[in-house]
């Protein structure tokens, strides 16, 4: 797995960091990127009407979740202690430290809180189930992240807004090759070219 940040911000009581990440083994392409890419804060449930039965994470990682039958209960299998329980008609992921992630609809993810309740993330989607923004402790900040995709569907760009102001951008370049070439806003192009075996990254500025 390669991760390659794209943006980082947050406050006093938290920190957000969004990164591309590049795993060859990643399901699926549900992402709107090419494939073997996803975002870190993309996460996604795999479930049939009240049953949660696996969970891909922001790294592309898949686990198995367990049912306890006579509950709407899943059990992570890895031992992390983490469940999930089907609540309302959404899933709601309850991990050890007592914060949660609520996924919905097609099994993307809603929202994340913190151990106290407190919400931190807030994702919206398009008609077409790709990620239109992040929106970072909705209740008492006016940071977001938004997604631009281009004709054919693909994730363009990510821009880091403050209010309805664009503080950076960064764009993503699909190569004949099958690689993606990153233009960081901080002025330096990254390059990621995949081979069946494994993969080159490399940076000019």
């Amino acid at each position: 797995m390669y991760e390659l940040p794209l943006l980082s911000f947050g406050d006093v009581l938290h920190t957000v960091n969004l990164s591309l990440v590049y795993q060859s083994k990643m399901s699926g392409n549900p992402y709107k990127i090419a494939n073997g890419f996803g975002l870190n804060l993309q996460k996604r449930l795999i479930s049939y009407q009240d049953t949660a039965y696996g969970y891909e994470s922001g790294n592309g990682e898949y686990v198995e979740l367990n049912r306890n039958e006579d509950t709407h209960v899943s059990i992570f299998s890895d031992g992390s202690q983490r469940i999930v329980r089907y609540v309302n008609n959404s899933f709601v992921l309850e991990n050890p430290d007592y914060s949660t992630e609520k996924y919905g609809i097609g099994d993307n993810i809603e929202s994340t809180k913190d151990k106290y309740g407190n919400e931190i993330l807030r994702y919206s989607y398009n008609t077409n189930s790709s990620l239109n923004t992040i929106i970072y402790r909705p209740d008492v900040t006016n940071k977001k992240i938004s997604f631009a995709y281009n004709d054919s569907g693909k994730l363009e760009s990510i821009s880091y807004l403050l209010g309805n102001q664009i503080i950076c951008t960064t764009n993503l370049v699909y190569l004949e090759n099958g690689g993606i070439k990153v233009q960081h806003y901080s002025g330096v192009d990254y390059y990621i070219i995949p081979t069946e075996t494994s993969f080159t990254v490399y940076s000019r500025d």
